[in-house]
């Protein structure tokens, strides 16, 4: 054995407790290396590792006091090396230091936490919370001067506070007044509190750093920082700006880290080591969709804001457009599939990253456990272009469609019982087809003339099969006599869904039928081959 190798089992007992991810950051490597496959580099930085944890209890089962011993340790600024011990390693080991010079000192700065920042982010990817970024940052002495570099009078930041006072500089060991803090209403409904001495790491906080092919994390953390800052100061300034909405999607998967489906309002990616912090939950997939954010009124501390009709209408159409947005992200992945295949993409949290609210405005999933009955495949790249092609189609559907999206997407991504996703997807059929007092034959009868408009075998087969259907989930609904087990309505349900699938794609696919706002005139053009 060589003098200044590592042993093996002590490396594989470090290597766990601190995480793959920030092991193989401190190591500038895809993943974490065995002990034997260590450049010259590593093998020093191992060691300096093992020697920092030899105090550590390797077999604490609390991760918050594994997260605290790994922040103190690995994040904190070290003065000596003017970087976190992570940091240092990092660069030590190859890593690409990311672009650093600026000519603006607010931004400098930030750049210079966020080196030490990005790693706290891998340590609570690694333990299943957040480490937090207060106590990483905050005895950084970028962080001071930060806040030195926010009191200025033409910093926009300092709009927030007009209370403020630029007057003399204060008296030595005084400091400033950094508990200056403001309440605002925002667009979007929230009411958030914002202090003065909390921006540097709402900044931080808020920079998700999304994966892009040929950058590397820190990287695109940096190039986050910089942009956040930048809407930071729009929105301080009272201008509308783009703020990044998250929804996570469960039962979503894409085939690579980097893979990025764009879509004209928003984009498909793998979730991030920061959106971690924002939001809990085991997706591996967010949809990020970027919306108009504005700040509508500021408030003393003192008072409390009580919206007026025109802000709750401004704060509910907010909502709804997003929930559009993404309901329509959704639709056209599941019209992307393959045939007899279902790419259900669930909706878990939704959250408006606010660069100038310390907290976020945060949703959840009604469900509580969240989990598709269709489990996609990975997405690819590949996949790409027939979903950009559905979600184009999907923009020019009539209003009058909504409900029968919004139903299938329950059927696929939200209904555990197979009885009520059968009988969600059933009425899909309706909002394409049904028309009051004579749904069952004007549904069934344009589903089979739609699906098959050549060949009257296969026509009036599906006919018989969907109206049997139709019948079976009629009783269900007004309380016929009818006993389905578990079996035989998830049958119908996955049968149901692929009908829907198949004909939606019919109307979003011919203009004629498309351009209707009406179930019952397109029913008509179909039945009567207009």
């Amino acid at each position: 054995m060589e003098e200044n190798a590592v042993n093996a089992s002590a490396w594989e007992q470090a290597a766990s407790y601190l995480g793959d991810n920030l092991v193989s950051y401190m190591l500038a490597s895809e993943s974490v290396p065995k002990a034997e496959a260590l450049s010259a580099e590593q093998m020093t930085a191992a060691r300096t590792i093992l020697a920092a944890l030899a105090d550590s209890d390797l077999n604490e089962w609390d991760p918050h006091r594994r997260m605290d011993d790994l922040a103190r340790k690995f994040c904190a600024y070290i003065p000596k090396l003017r970087d976190s011990l992570a940091t240092a390693l990092h660069f030590a080991c190859g890593g690409r230091r990311p672009e650093m010079n600026s000519t603006d000192p607010l931004e400098q700065l930030l750049i210079e936490l966020a080196l030490d920042a990005y790693p706290a982010f891998l340590i609570g990817s690694a333990q299943g919370a957040s480490a937090g970024l207060p106590s990483v940052v905050w005895n950084h002495p970028a962080r001071a001067e930060a806040e030195e570099a926010i009191f200025q009078s033409g910093e926009p930041l300092m709009k927030l506070f007009p209370q403020a006072d630029f007057g003399e500089a204060p008296a030595p060991g005084s400091g400033r007044d950094w508990q200056l803090r403001s309440q605002f209403l925002w667009s979007d409904g929230s009411v958030q509190t914002l202090q003065l001495i909390q921006i540097p790491i709402t900044i931080l906080n808020k920079s998700n750093g999304a994966l892009e092919h040929g950058k590397s994390g820190l990287e695109a953390y940096v190039g986050s920082v910089r942009s956040t800052l930048t809407t930071a100061r729009a929105l301080a300034g009272g201008e509308p700006a783009q703020v990044p909405v998250l929804a996570g999607c469960y039962s979503a998967a894409l085939a690579q880290d980097d893979v990025q489906l764009r879509l004209s309002q928003g984009r498909f990616r793998g979730k991030t080591k920061m959106d971690s912090a924002l939001v809990a939950g085991s997706e591996t997939v967010v949809f990020e969709m970027p919306t108009e954010l504005s700040l509508l009124k500021r408030y003393d501390e003192e008072s409390w804001p009580i919206l007026t009709e025109d802000q709750r209408a401004s704060a509910k159409k907010f909502t709804e457009d997003l929930h559009e947005g993404i309901s329509r992200a959704r639709m056209a992945v599941l019209l992307a599939s393959k045939d007899r295949e279902v790419l259900a993409v669930g909706q878990s949290f939704l959250t408006v990253v606010n660069p100038l609210a310390s907290g976020h405005s945060y949703t959840n999933s009604p469900l509580a456990w969240p989990l598709a009955q269709f489990q996609s495949r990975p997405l690819t790249t590949n996949d790409e272009k027939s979903i950009q092609e559905w979600d184009a189609l999907l923009g020019l559907m009539p209003k009058g469609l909504r409900t029968g999206r919004d139903r299938l997407l329950a059927a696929v991504s939200e209904r555990y019982s197979p009885h009520d996703g059968f009988i969600d997807a059933v009425i899909t059929w309706e909002n394409l087809f049904g028309a009051a007092g004579e749904t069952g034959l004007r549904v069934c009868g344009s589903i089979a003339r739609l699906l098959h408009p050549a060949n009257a075998e296969s026509r009036t087969s599906l006919y018989k099969k969907t109206k049997a259907m139709y019948d079976k989930r009629s009783k269900l609904v007004h309380g016929g006599n009818v006993q389905l087990t578990t079996e035989e309505a998830a049958l119908l349900r996955d049968d149901a869904v692929h009908i829907a699938i198949q004909a939606w794609r019919l109307v979003l696919g011919t203009e004629s039928l498309r351009s209707v706002n009406d179930s019952a005139v397109r029913s008509n053009l179909v039945l009567l081959g207009a």
